[in-house]
């Protein structure tokens, strides 16, 4: 099943990441898509202060830095931005093995890799028009973690034929 929300502002973008943060569990892989300053970073940085239970958490974008590592309560969270990366060589030197095993992997530009890494849930961020769009797909137990999460949200509205969440 694929979920198409409309992302009018960033206060939206913030409001999923904190419905993709209720759903994580250890071993999750996000991949976040999109051009520059589509969001991507804005919507892992709410996932990531939601997990760790810190609305003013500094999160900076891992663009430089290529990964960040957040320790917290439930499990660790490492933030990569792939942007930079050369070749798929680099990949093996980020140690995404130990980062699955302990905790989850958000990862931005994740086409860079993309036969390397098998998300468990993907994010599109798209212009449009005068807002943003994302497209959501997930696999495996993550797919039904998702669809639960947003039948049971009382901020969202589910139009079944097209599949469009809409925030309200």
């Amino acid at each position: 099943m694929k979920y198409i929300i409309h992302l009018t502002n960033e206060k939206k973008t913030k409001i999923l990441g904190k419905k993709i943060a209720s759903i994580l569990e250890k071993g999750d892989i996000i991949a976040l898509q999109g051009d520059l300053g589509v969001g991507k970073t804005t919507l892992a940085r709410a996932v990531i202060r939601t997990i760790a239970d810190n609305d003013v958490l500094e999160v900076p974008s891992p663009t430089f830095s290529l990964v960040q590592t957040y320790e917290n309560k439930n499990f660790p969270i490492t933030h990569t931005d792939l942007y930079r990366l050369r070749s798929h060589e680099e990949i093996y030197e980020l140690n995404f093995e130990q980062a699955l095993e302990e905790g989850v992997l958000i990862i931005e530009w994740p086409e860079k890799v993309k036969n390397l890494i098998d998300p468990y849930i993907s994010i599109s961020l798209q212009y449009n028009n005068t807002s943003r769009l994302a497209i959501i797909t997930a696999t495996g137990n993550a797919k039904k973690r998702l669809t639960t999460c947003f039948k049971q949200s009382k901020n969202l509205l589910i139009q079944k034929k097209s599949n469009t969440v809409s925030f309200f």
